[in-house]
């Protein structure tokens, strides 16, 4: 549908979002090879959906996985919208009130962009991308942050303390969470959602015991 990714961000110029990380590679479409998708914070999810014309990446629907077609390629789309619980709300407000235009895209502001993808990190994969490790040293240099690899969590739960933001339970069920490795009176104090987590590891573990062979019928 678009002939260039500049075409992409011209039909939402009028939005609120910011794209969250590895902007750094669009002018050649490099994301397609190292990070290959858009990951996007939005206020309003369902008018970027119908501007950008995006194609669910589900049989259902999920209000999160997209696609769309740039220079014939498809690309994969990731919609965050404020409230969803991919990052404390405050935050998510804090980061689209911050943002900054970059070409004819907007992005988080250095803060915003460096306390993000060190979240992503520590909370939201399960194994870290080389890229990503070299990225935030680099950008704690620049931004003269206290900062290393081996105290990630430390600084995180600092930064989340300080600001008083929480770690809040995504309202996706699929969206990798790691509580575990975090300040525990930082972590959303929530039975429910900590209770509907549960469930879907279990369903989702036992998934894959019977893909596996090991869970047989009889």
């Amino acid at each position: 549908m678009f002939e260039k990714l500049s075409d992409v961000f011209t039909a939402i110029e009028d939005e609120e979002y910011v794209i969250l990380r590895n902007y750094e590679e669009f002018d050649n479409l490099g994301f397609l090879t190292c990070h290959p998708d858009i990951d996007i914070l939005c206020r309003n999810r369902e008018v970027l959906v119908e501007k950008l014309s995006l194609e669910s990446r589900r049989k259902k629907e999920d209000g999160i996985h997209y696609k769309l077609s740039v220079a014939g390629a498809k690309v994969a789309v990731d919609l965050r919208c404020v409230g969803d619980g991919y990052l404390d709300t405050t935050w998510e407000d804090n980061i689209l009130n911050n943002r900054v235009k970059r070409q004819n895209y907007y992005v988080m502001d250095e803060e915003n962009y460096f306390y993000s993808l060190l979240y992503h990190v520590i909370i939201q994969k399960d194994t870290v991308a080389e890229d990503y490790v070299k990225r935030l040293q680099s950008m704690s240099e620049e931004a003269s942050i206290s900062y290393s690899f081996e105290n990630k969590e430390d600084v995180l739960n600092s930064y989340m303390a300080d600001k008083g933001y929480i770690y809040c339970y995504p309202e996706f069920l699929g969206t990798i969470f790691h509580m575990e490795r975090v300040d525990q009176r930082l972590v959303e104090k929530n039975v429910v959602k900590e209770w509907k987590r549960k469930v879907y590891a279990l369903y989702r573990s036992m998934g894959k015991r019977v893909k596996t062979g090991v869970v047989k019928n009889g």
